[in-house]
């Protein structure tokens, strides 16, 4: 079954759909990206956030890292998973 484009994006900014509008944003920085070099080649999610947020140990990546892990307890613990 479809899901429409309204009834989609009403999902996506409901508070309870916080992680999958996160996850869209960084879907869509990794296909801009990609169209923007235009490279050919795939790469993992891993690969993407050490090019991009460096490697572990670094600010930029303990400070995406940091934010990640507080939204994802507090999504956690909001939906009692």
């Amino acid at each position: 079954m479809g899901l429409g484009i309204n009834r989609f994006l009403d999902c996506l900014f409901r508070k309870e759909s916080k992680i999958l509008l996160y996850l869209c944003f960084v879907l869509i920085h990794l296909i801009r990206i990609q169209m923007k070099n235009k490279k050919e080649t795939m790469m993992t999610l891993d690969q993407f956030i050490e090019e991009h947020y460096g490697k572990v140990g670094t600010p930029k990546r303990d400070k995406l890292e940091k934010g990640y892990e507080k939204f994802k307890k507090q999504y956690l613990k909001k939906h009692n998973l």
